[in-house]
């Protein structure tokens, strides 16, 4: 299921991509083009989730090399994000995470959006990884210019800003709204369509990293059997609980 869910997500990545390259700009109303922007940036993101779902093992379980391969096309198809900086930083925010050792946290004196977002993106970019990142960006901004017939802006309106605005996604469901509070993690549930419109189910989070094995797909189900369980649970604590009293 995963990789199928993996396969179809990166197939609407891929079309669409081709295809609005191809679009004239000005042959489109302006809530035409900003709504195609919306739609592959929501794709973009689904990328990126792939992969994420890839680092946990998720896509194929039991397979951490075709894993590992997954998680290395979806970054380069996220502009060439570097793949040993994120694998080992995702590691630290799972073993620490709402933590100041946690390299997702903010500094512990502010949890301003701008200026967090901005520590949050040093801490993946270290040292000249941005500039080797912005490098490789441009050289296949550049490649798609000479190599097709998309124009320049095409390529930055469809292929550039939806990278952009899906890093802001994903920090805002992935990290801002769950890490906010030092040592919590929290989620969010909001209703199913919502829900998966909003992040991939990303906004189940304090889920995610209780059971970093269970796919994105599949969080807002184990979110209701948890659920299920404690209610299940609660009255034979309290059961127990007088029972003890009694005794």
């Amino acid at each position: 299921m995963g990789l199928l869910l993996s396969a179809f997500i990166a197939t609407l990545w891929l079309v669409s991509f081709f295809w609005s390259l191809q679009i004239e700009i000005e042959e489109f109303p302006l809530i035409v083009v900003l709504l195609i922007i919306l739609c592959r940036a929501f794709l973009q993101t689904g990328i990126f989730i792939v992969a994420h779902d890839a680092i946990h093992g998720n896509v194929i379980p039991g397979k951490p090399a075709w894993n590992s391969a997954i998680v290395r096309i979806a970054l380069f198809c996220c502009g060439g994000m570097p793949y040993e900086v994120w694998k080992k930083n995702h590691e630290r925010h799972h073993e620490r995470p709402s933590h100041p050792d946690d390299p997702d946290f903010h500094n512990g004196t502010t949890s301003n959006f701008i200026l967090w977002y901005l520590q949050f993106s040093k801490a993946y970019f270290p040292r000249f990884e941005f500039f080797i990142y912005i490098s490789r960006l441009s050289f296949l901004c550049l490649s798609i210019l000479f190599l097709s017939n998309a124009s320049l802006r095409a390529i930055l309106f469809f292929a550039v800003l939806p990278i952009i605005l899906s890093s802001l996604q994903l920090f805002l469901f992935g990290t801002y709204l769950p890490h906010k509070e030092k040592g919590c993690i929290k989620s969010y549930y909001f209703p199913p369509v919502l829900s998966l419109i909003a992040c991939y189910n990303f906004s189940y989070h304090l889920e995610h990293h209780q059971y970093p094995n269970t796919p994105w797909y599949l969080l807002p189900k184990k979110s209701q059997l948890v659920s299920q369980k404690r209610k299940q649970l609660i009255p034979v604590l309290i059961s127990r609980s007088l029972h003890n009293y009694r005794e």
